[in-house]
Order: C-alpha cells, then sequence, then structure tokens
C-alpha cells in the first residue's frame, strides 16, 4: 500500500521550473494581469504547452480515458504518469488535471492520488530526464512510444515495416533484474530487443512455476522471434543468452561426469558378465543417466529434442542467433515432426514418440519449451511458410528496419566489459533458479482476469478488423503470453522483494506492464502478419470483407440501427459496432 506524500517536501526536491498548474496557466496571465508578450507569460505559457502536449500525445498513443470498472482506467493512469514525469510536469500540475478531468464512481479520489504520488515519489530520480521542448515554427515531434497499433498504410513486402517501440514507462517501472539486463544497451530497437530476448530466457529456466489459464495448467515459456535486416540490432539475443549459461553449463558438467561413471560401471558389468561362471547370476546392468542440460541446439533432429527433453523432465530452451539454424533442421526428412512438437508444446500437450525399431519410447507428458530466435526477412519464410502454419501465431514478434549507424565501439564508449556484466547477472540468475526448486503458483486477482479478457477482446477485435478473421488466433494466443509474462515478472519481483516461494498474487503494476506489451507485440505481429504469404482464397476474402464494411458504413449512413445493420448484411451485432467506432 503506498502511504500518502507529502506534495510540499516532494515537490521541494524537483528543482523549480514552471509556476501555477498548467491547466489554467493561460487564464492566469488573463487574471493576474501579466503582459502577454512579458517574460513570466512565456514562462507560464510554456507551463500550459508542457501539459497539453503530454496530454495530446498520451490520448494520441491510447485514446481517452477508459471508462466505466475495470475497463483499465489505472493502466491508463500509471502510464500517463510515467510519462508526465519524464516529460517534466511538476506534480501538484498533473495531480490537479488528474483529479479534475479522471475522478469517477469506481475511480476515486484516494485511488488517483495514491497512484500518482506513488509513481513521482519512486521516480523523482527520473523527473524531467526526457523533458519537453516547445515548439519552434513547426509541429513538435514525439519520441514517446505508448500502446500503439500496427502500421496498416501497406502489405508490401518490399515497404519499410513500421511498429512501434516499448514504451519507456515500462523500462523505469519492470522487475530490477530486467532493468540490469537492459542498462547497456540504447534506448530504442537496440534496448527493446533486449528485454524481449531476456524474458524469453528467462521464461524457460523455471520449470516449478506455474499458473492457470483456460482451466490449465501452465508454464511461463514464451516464443519469441526478434526479426530486421542483417547488422541491424538484434544481438541482445547472444547476451540474453548468457544469462542461464551458467546454470546450463554445471548441468552439463555434471551430465558428462555422471556418464563418465556410468561407463565405468558398465564396463566393470561386461567384465563380470564375461568372467562369470555358468549357472552364476549375472550382475545388473548400471541405469545409463539422464543427460541434464538447459538449452537445445537448434540444428537437432526431432528425436535428438525428445531424447533431450525426455532427460530434462519435458523443459529446454531453444535459443539461435540465426533463424536458419532452426529452420534447417526442420527442412530435413528427420525434422519433420519438429514443428508438430513445438505447436504442440506451446500449449503443453502430450507428446508421444517411438522409433520404428520400437527399442525407444519417450513420452512427454506435458512439455514446456521456450523459445527465442532472431533473423532477417528473408528467414522467416524458410521456417513459417504463410501466416496459417500454426507456429505464426504462437510466437511474439518484433519486428523493425532501422537506418545503419555506426556505434562508438571503443572502450571509452561507456558499454564497458558485458561479457563480465552478463556473467555476474548469470550467477544471480543461477540462485534464482536453485532457490526455485519448489512448487510455486501464480495467480491473478479477479480484477486483473476481467482487464485480461477486456484486453483479448480488443485484441481479437484489432486483429479481425486490420487483418481478416484468419488474423484471429494471433490475438487468442497474445493473451496466454500476456498471462505468461505477468507471471514471469511476478516471480522476478517476488525475488527482488524477498519474498518467498509459494503462492504468489501478481502485483498491479506488473499486471499493467504484461498489458502493454502485449499492445505492443499485437502491432508487430499484425505488421508481420500482413507481409506473410497468404494461402489462396485469401485475397477474396479481404475483399468480401472491404465490401462489407462499406455496406455497413452506407446503412449507417441512412440511419438504420447497429442491429437492423447486423440483420441485413450478416455482419454480427458487435462486430458492426467495433466497424463503426473505428471509422
Amino acid at each position: 500500500m503506498i502511504n500518502h506524500v507529502d506534495l510540499d517536501a516532494l515537490n521541494a526536491t524537483i528543482p523549480p521550473e514552471t509556476p501555477n498548474p498548467a491547466n489554467v496557466a493561460l487564464a492566469h496571465t488573463r487574471s493576474a494581469g501579466i503582459r502577454p508578450d512579458s517574460a513570466e507569460a512565456t514562462e507560464v505559457d510554456f507551463t500550459a504547452h508542457r501539459l497539453n502536449w503530454v496530454i495530446e500525445q498520451h490520448t494520441a498513443k491510447r485514446g481517452l480515458m477508459p471508462v466505466g470498472e475495470g475497463s483499465g482506467r489505472n493502466t491508463y493512469l500509471t502510464a500517463a504518469t510515467f510519462f508526465a514525469n519524464d516529460s517534466g510536469v511538476k506534480l501538484h500540475e498533473w495531480l490537479d488535471y488528474c483529479l479534475n478531468n479522471w475522478t469517477a464512481e469506481g475511480f476515486p479520489e484516494r485511488e488517483i492520488r495514491a497512484t500518482v504520488e506513488g509513481i513521482y515519489q519512486r521516480e523523482a530520480a527520473k523527473f524531467a530526464s526526457k523533458p519537453y521542448e516547445a515548439p519552434r515554427g513547426r509541429a513538435h515531434e514525439s519520441s514517446y512510444s505508448g500502446v500503439a497499433t500496427a502500421a496498416t498504410s501497406t502489405n508490401s513486402a518490399s515497404e519499410p515495416i513500421e511498429t512501434p517501440t516499448i514504451p519507456e514507462w515500462i523500462f523505469d517501472a519492470m522487475p530490477r533484474l530486467l532493468q540490469q539486463c537492459c542498462q547497456p544497451f540504447s534506448a530504442g530497437r537496440e534496448r527493446d530487443v533486449m528485454l524481449t530476448s531476456t524474458m524469453s530466457i528467462l521464461s524457460g529456466c523455471f520449470r516449478s512455476v506455474t499458473g492457470v489459464y483456460d482451466g490449465s495448467t501452465v508454464w511461463m515459456n514464451l516464443y519469441c522471434f526478434i526479426i530486421a535486416p542483417a547488422a541491424n540490432g538484434k544481438s541482445g539475443l547472444s547476451w540474453a543468452r548468457r544469462l542461464a549459461y551458467a546454470y546450463h553449463k554445471s548441468l552439463v558438467d555434471e551430465s558428462k561426469l555422471n556418464l563418465q561413471e556410468y561407463e565405468r560401471l558398465n564396463e566393470e558389468y561386461q567384465q563380470g558378465k564375461r568372467s562369470a561362471k555358468k549357472g552364476m547370476p549375472v550382475p545388473s546392468a548400471p541405469a545409463a543417466p539422464a543427460f541434464k542440460q538447459l538449452y537445445i541446439p537448434g540444428n537437432s533432429s526431432a528425436a535428438a529434442v525428445i531424447k533431450v527433453l525426455a532427460d530434462n523432465d519435458g523443459s529446454g530452451i531453444i535459443c539461435e542467433t540465426e533463424a536458419d539454424t532452426l529452420s534447417g533442421a526442420m527442412g530435413q526428412d528427420w525434422g519433420n515432426g519438429f514443428s508438430d512438437l513445438l505447436r504442440k508444446a506451446f500449449h503443453h500437450e502430450a507428446y508421444t514418440y517411438q522409433r520404428k525399431t520400437g527399442k525407444e519410447f519417450y513420452e512427454l507428458s506435458a512439455p514446456a519449451i521456450s523459445v527465442a530466435l532472431t533473423g532477417t526477412p528473408g528467414q522467416v519464410l524458410k521456417l513459417i511458410p504463410s501466416a496459417e502454419d500454426g507456429l505464426f501465431s504462437r510466437n511474439l514478434y518484433y519486428s523493425f528496419e532501422a537506418p545503419h549507424t555506426w556505434r562508438d565501439v571503443s572502450p571509452s564508449a561507456g558499454r564497458g566489459n558485458l561479457n563480465a556484466y552478463f556473467d555476474a547477472l548469470s550467477t544471480n540468475v543461477s540462485r534464482m533458479i536453485l532457490h526455485a526448486n519448489a512448487p510455486i503458483r501464480i495467480e491473478l486477482t479477479a480484477s486483473q482476469w476481467q482487464q485480461l479478457n477486456e484486453a483479448g477482446e480488443q485484441w481479437l477485435g484489432t486483429a479481425v478488423d486490420q487483418c481478416g478473421e484468419e488474423s484471429g488466433s494471433v490475438a487468442k494466443r497474445l493473451g496466454l503470453s500476456v498471462f505468461r509474462i505477468a507471471m514471469l515478472l511476478t516471480l522476478l519481483r517476488a525475488f527482488e522483494n524477498g519474498e518467498e516461494p509459494g503462492k504468489l498474487v501478481c502485483d498491479q503494476l506488473d499486471f499493467d506492464i504484461a498489458l502493454a506489451l502485449g499492445d505492443v507485440f499485437l502491432a508487430h505481429s499484425l505488421a508481420m502478419y500482413q507481409r506473410m504469404p497468404k494461402p489462396a482464397g485469401a485475397a477474396g476474402k479481404m475483399a468480401a470483407k472491404a465490401a462489407k464494411e462499406a455496406k455497413v458504413f452506407e446503412l449507417h449512413q441512412h440511419g438504420l440501427s447497429y442491429r437492423d445493420i447486423a440483420e441485413q448484411t450478416g455482419v454480427p451485432f458487435q462486430t458492426v459496432g467495433r466497424w463503426l467506432k473505428n471509422k
């Protein structure tokens, strides 16, 4: 629970920059008799512009404040407050605006005040870290990245892809370990790639952590695919891989020792069997040990992957910085079962495998695989031939095209020794894995489940509206991935706070982060969907959908009700409402 904050004491820690709340700044110049061309009026006007700019930018990215219980009002307020703090809006100015405009039934002054004051208190060091600059003769271009939608201007793979970045407030609010992992990387694409990669790797490290989603037990495993042209800032995955490498190496080293001991015992057994006299009992053969490891090579055959999973309680991580490594394996005759395994493992469906000889039989009751890949746009189609391939909708995509720039590679550039930096973080991750050896159950609150359902409905509507009915699977599986992200954030926050593993309930801030990431990943997934080959008939379906939309708009202009339009066109009532609302 956030304690009440002394506004005067907190504002005293912030360097004075502007007087008076922005939402009454211009009126103040008139009532106080201030000349419009005076220095004081300029400063007051700057205050008004800054607050108005923050509000305009946030509204442009996230729309207006949601209405109604469980609509995500606190999520909206949280993101806006981080942005206002970073932009240099004074606490009393921002709080006045929020209380005057957003207080409502079910969203009382107490909740708004606690959220705003709490963020300003925790983030005081970042106040005005990205200050607003008044426009000088042309429209101000914002670098603010809130929740955005996919670019819809083109479906051509030859056009540059336009996708949003992860909102800045997330990097300020996420658990400390994630902040430490992202700290060495520059803001924007490079840092986004690092966060996406890190979440994917960490999601495969904790087999004891579960939750319940749609009635089924699920683990935290994520499938992430980072797509950009060559040498375009995808290297974050190689550093993220180091986070779990120390633990992986400890498993492999122990497995090698166990294998050596097995070979010694087996040699003794063979000698004893040869020297045993007739009629004497033959000594028992030693059991071959399981070969434990965390990382699974992407160039393995399906049979090899299944053997690795069987040795490791059904869990593992496939991490490849070149997607061709995995697509090469899947393209081989012996790799045909690989895609099937990955599709089933996403939902932890049971998987059985038996060699033709019948001597080897493996059954994975609940496989839990995390996948982290980077690749170029050309490598995507080798792995996933079309958007209709079941693997497509199981991935969280982060795709971009950034202009090539030269980075200062000298030791004085400030990046330091990243090998040593991530080796130290890897040691901490190993401790976390060992500490989380007992079952841990992560839950959402009733309100959070309601927010997730509402967000899922919005994601589904966005996907269908932008890309057609066939893209609905992208939004539906995004809901499970967002739940898994919330689970991971909850676990990391528990480690950060020193909580003992057991039953953990997701903090609202971490849930807000998960939802906001879901918005970003949906935009990237739909941008990729629009570039993927479609099966025969898909173009006709899109044309038919466009024709129906046009008919809906035409009937609406003639004054027909939503229900009458739905009956005449055969379009579901809710879809009619969504199309007209987004028109």
